[in-house]
């Protein structure tokens, strides 16, 4: 009875294991998938900031910074909704 146990218990954790490493993987793609965005995000209201940016190009990165955010939203929601 022992050893059945043992071997079911066994068959478990190395189940729950590659789980784990599956879902490290999903977090790996999502994570690089909206480190791109983000960065560029960033990118672009720094130089929107900067002294030097006309109107014109401080309204163009803002609405640089509008796609890509509602883009990446996009993209979060998906990932939701497929819970």
């Amino acid at each position: 009875f022992y050893t059945k146990y043992q071997e079911k218990l066994e068959a478990a954790l190395n189940q729950v294991s590659t789980s784990k490493r599956e879902m490290d993987k999903i977090l790996q793609v999502i994570a690089h998938d909206l480190r791109s965005p983000i960065k560029g995000i960033a990118i672009l209201s720094a130089a929107s900031v900067h002294e030097d940016a006309s109107v014109t190009e401080m309204r163009e990165s803002l609405r640089l910074i509008q796609s890509t955010s509602n883009k990446s939203l996009d993209f979060v929601n998906n990932l939701l909704e497929l819970e």
